[in-house]
């Protein structure tokens, strides 16, 4: 931007001085003045406006503004004088026209000099404040013709004695009082009303006044009301002719007064005044009659318009008649419990009209008509319809209710009757829904637009039996497309639909459960007995988690998360698990696979997340119990072999067992933690007191509690020299140190990390088991041995030492041993020599021992007999907690109680239970009634 200052744009004065003419401003407006003249006299045609415009834009721009504006006052007053003689001259009915004649000339006139005196208009007068040029015109107009001494009374005079005509039957020239009228209201509401509306209103006071009388003396109460009604419709009518509309309001209140509220009592109180009720109901129904035959002949579209237009008069005219009647209406009708004035208006608007024989069946099927229409998607007229269906309802529910809905309902259950065969011949199940919906939609959108608020619920019922209820199972059962492929597809949006739909009819979410219970529980008993699946435990419980997770999504994205559905699952999942005797055994293996090695990387939200889901299939175990015995196999190898990802996790798991069962459930559990951190303290104690043996062998042990490790097979097996003299070390060490106390090593639970030198000098770290340490180290001091020399000098078991030799000469890449001859298996007569030419890319080895990972069947028979031992204290000490309480119960509740009691932990055997009831009875616990042998007593 420039830095120069910017310089103000300035208008300066001409150099040389500029002499205007002394005679300008006289010559200027005569001009002008000549142009008004001329405009006034209709001789505008020859004058040249433009140049007329620059003449008095360079009066007012050369400071000539006064004597322009004084001169066009006195030049239009001087023309409205001579206007107004004109008009004085005028003789008898020519008094007006010449009035209006003059009026529109001198509008036309104003508007020319308006135009002329523009620039006048817009600087000169507002900066004077002076009054504008067409004001000034219509404030002229008043002042020299409206209120002329000679033709301000004389023009009143006139307007009433047209009105007093019309008023007695005479008829006038409308349009010319309108346009009088109208040149009154133009110039302003005071002139209106102080020259004409004021003494209007007076004189019309004084006319009802005295016809009111004359009437109430010679006429009954009816024939009264009728002239009373026919004045107060004439004098409404004159007004929408030729009056101002607010006087209205005015005009009408005179009528009241001087007709109806000055002889209100007397009429009521005449001779017969039951006439006026009953000159009422004739009057009305005479009228209703001929509105009855105007809306008959109504054609077509026209038909409804012309019936609300009629039922807006009657309405009008009845608030009128009603405020007319106050009087009786408060205490005439009372007394003779007559229906009141406005129920009586309301009734025979139905008789009459709505009721009448050539107009009820013709709107029903008017109305039905242009509903279908709607349907079928044409655009109808939506507010018309809620004008005539809120006249139904004014006129009272059984009207409404008789005259249309009931009738209405019927039609709309055989439209969508049929409408729903034909969808259901060609949609498939989501399309129908959809279809559905939206019409459901469509009607309670129909409600809200013009129908009554409690038809809602009548119309939806229609809809939701035609289109839901009477197609529920057909729907759900759909080939290719009903609940089960909505279900397998995951499709939320359907699901979520049926689920809003069904919810609306009786049985309806019943009906999807019962569908999807019996899917789930089917697809659920495939998966848990199927024998390919049952090859991997770990895939076969992440499939059932993953069929976890589809259903919760489902019910809380399709089902409102709704509490049936999620306990329908809960008991379907509870099914099939437990129709799988391993699944127990399979949830075990899970965690524990997760905990080895499966979680690792992951986030401890995650984890959580996990340990969770695997908690809920846990619950729905009934045998809790076996997967307590298998899980706490599980947690020893991993605690024994460090192989476990987090202590955290593994507590964290605990702590839910723990929450879900109770302390009983994880407390040795909790225990065999306790041991890993004892032996740690214990082993840091023992090479204190022997700190000889820092540059030996190294020896780690874990000292288990008998009660709180699983029962291990104890197998002998010959150590190597060296380890068993750090053995005796170590056992005289601990039993020195703790009195009454006994080990026994489980040498087959033990891992060794050992050095090794091969052929070339490659050098390798082997972390293996105890047995296989015990069969490396007997190399040390042999070249080759065979099967039967290792077995003696070991004294391993023939299996476990099977497995150990297998897995250390037959797996690729583990291969430390080479045997003869070479084959998978083990045989006796096998010889075996170290692998010279063993190479491997890491330094440190771990072989690991060739074992299944899923139990034999002589192990699992094994495993579920001692689980079976293990239940038979827990169901004793049931029944004596039970029958303490009770102390006298029959066999029946026994065993219910015992079963409800262990169910958090096992699902108990009636067999069972009966058994240890004999027991308890042997052992003088119990005893049975000597009158009811299946009664039992608790016997302290």
């Amino acid at each position: 931007m420039s830095n120069q200052k910017k310089r103000n744009f300035q208008i300066e004065a001409f150099k040389h001085r500029v002499v205007v003419d002394p005679k300008y401003a006289e010559k200027t407006w005569n001009i002008l003045e000549h142009a008004i003249h001329e405009i006034y006299n209709h001789n505008a045609s020859g004058l040249s406006f433009e140049e007329l415009y620059r003449n008095a834009y360079n009066m007012v721009l050369h400071k000539f503004g006064d004597k322009l504006y004084s001169g066009l006052v006195t030049t239009m007053t001087s023309h409205l004088k001579e206007i107004s003689k004109s008009i004085e001259d005028a003789q008898g009915g020519l008094f007006l026209e010449e009035l209006h004649r003059k009026w529109d000339d001198h509008n036309k006139a104003l508007q020319m000099i308006r135009d002329i005196l523009m620039y006048m208009d817009r600087t000169y007068i507002p900066s004077t404040q002076k009054t504008p040029v067409h004001e000034l015109g219509m404030n002229l107009w008043r002042d020299n013709i409206i209120h002329s001494s000679k033709i301000q009374t004389r023009l009143l005079n006139t307007l009433l004695e047209l009105v007093l005509k019309e008023r007695t039957g005479e008829v006038i020239n409308r349009g010319l009082m309108r346009n009088i009228i109208k040149m009154l209201m133009d110039l302003g509401s005071s002139v209106y009303q102080g020259d004409f509306e004021r003494p209007f209103l007076e004189v019309s006071a004084e006319f009802y006044r005295g016809e009111s009388q004359k009437f109430i003396e010679c006429c009954d109460c009816g024939d009264y009301l009728k002239k009373a009604e026919r004045r107060l419709n004439e004098e409404m009518e004159r007004v929408t002719h030729y009056l101002d509309a607010q006087s209205e309001t005015k005009i009408t209140n005179v009528v009241e007064k001087e007709m109806i509220a000055n002889h209100m009592v007397r009429l009521i109180q005449m001779e017969n005044s039951g006439l006026l009720y009953s000159g009422l109901v004739t009057t009305m129904t005479s009228h209703l009659k001929e509105i009855s035959k105007s809306i008959e002949d109504a054609q077509g579209g026209l038909f409804l318009e012309e019936l609300h237009r009629k039922w807006d008069d009657h309405n009008k005219a009845l608030q009128m008649i009603r405020d007319i009647l106050m009087y009786m209406d408060r205490t005439y009708i009372p007394s003779t419990q007559k229906t009141p004035v406005h129920e009586l208006g309301m009734n025979l608007w139905r008789d009459n009209i709505i009721h009448s024989s050539k107009i009820q069946t013709r709107l029903l099927n008017t109305l039905l008509e242009l509903v279908l229409k709607e349907r079928t998607g044409e655009v109808i007229n939506r507010g018309l319809m809620r004008n005539i269906i809120k006249m139904l309802m004014d006129l009272g529910s059984s009207v409404y209710q008789g005259d249309f809905e009931r009738p209405f309902l019927e039609v709309s259950a055989e439209f969508y009757r049929g409408e729903s065969q034909k969808f259901i011949e060609c949609c498939d199940c989501g399309d129908y829904l959809k279809k559905a919906e939206r019409r459901l939609n469509e009607e309670m959108e129909r409600v809200t637009h013009y129908l009554d608020a409690q038809s809602e619920t009548k119309i939806t019922n229609v809809v939701e039996k035609e289109m839901i209820a009477n197609h529920m199972v057909r729907l759900i059962q759909m080939e290719n497309s009903g609940l089960v492929n909505m279900l397998l597809d995951d499709k939320y949006e359907d699901l979520g639909r049926m689920y809003v739909l069904f919810r609306r009819v009786q049985d309806g979410l019943l009906k999807i459960r019962e569908v999807m219970t019996s899917h789930i529980r089917e697809t659920g008993k495939q998966l848990v007995t199927d024998p390919e699946r049952l090859k991997d435990p770990v895939e076969f419980v992440q499939r059932l988690l993953d069929e976890k997770d589809k259903y919760d999504n489902i019910i809380t994205l399709s089902f409102n998360n709704d509490k049936t559905f999620q306990n329908a699952l809960n008991s379907s999942f509870e099914y099939f698990i437990n129709l799988n005797a391993r699944s127990p055994e399979f949830i075990s293996l899970f965690v524990d696979e997760k905990l080895r090695k499966g979680l690792k990387g992951v986030s401890e939200e995650d984890v959580e997340i996990i340990l969770d889901k695997v908690m809920m299939l846990f619950r729905y175990l009934q045998e809790k119990d076996v997967f307590e015995k298998y899980y706490k196999q599980h947690l020893a190898k991993r605690l024994l072999s460090g192989k476990t990802v987090s202590d955290d996790a593994e507590r964290s798991l605990i702590v839910k067992l723990k929450t879900e069962c109770g302390y009983q459930f994880t407390s040795k559990l909790e225990g065999m933690f306790t041991d890993m951190k004892t032996s740690q303290d214990t082993m840091h104690g023992f090479y204190a007191s022997h700190p000889e043996l820092g540059d030996g062998p190294t020896l780690t042990v874990q000292v288990l509690t008998t009660g709180s490790w699983p029962t291990q097979p104890s197998a002998t097996c010959n150590l190597p020299a060296e380890m068993s003299v750090l053995c005796e070390k170590f056992r005289a060490y601990y039993l020195g140190t703790h009195t009454g106390r006994r080990l026994s090593w489980q040498t087959n639970m033990g891992t060794a990390d050992i050095k090794a030198t091969f052929g070339k000098g490659q050098k390798h770290e082997l972390n293996v088991s105890t047995y296989q340490m015990c069969v490396l180290m007997l190399f040390n001091n042999a070249d080759r041995l065979n099967y039967k020399e290792i077995e003696q000098a070991t004294e391993i078991p023939a299996s476990d030492l099977k497995r150990c030799l297998q897995s250390m000469a037959c797996v690729k890449g583990k291969n430390v041993l080479r045997k003869e001859p070479m084959s998978k298996d083990i045989g006796e007569d096998d010889a075996f020599f170290v692998n010279d030419k063993f190479t491997s890319k890491f330094y440190k080895v771990k072989i690991g021992t060739v074992v299944a990972q899923k139990e034999s069947e002589p192990e699992k028979q094994e495993t579920r007999q001692r689980v079976e031992e293990d239940r038979k204290p827990q169901i004793e000490a049931a029944i004596v907690r039970i029958m303490k309480s009770r102390r006298q119960l029959d066999h029946n509740n026994i065993i219910a109680e015992v079963t409800k009691q262990l169910q958090s932990r096992f699902l108990a055997n009636p067999t069972e239970i009966k058994k240890r009831i004999e027991s308890l009875i042997e052992r003088d616990f119990l005893e049975r009634d000597n009158s009811d042998r299946k009664l039992y007593r608790y016997l302290a």
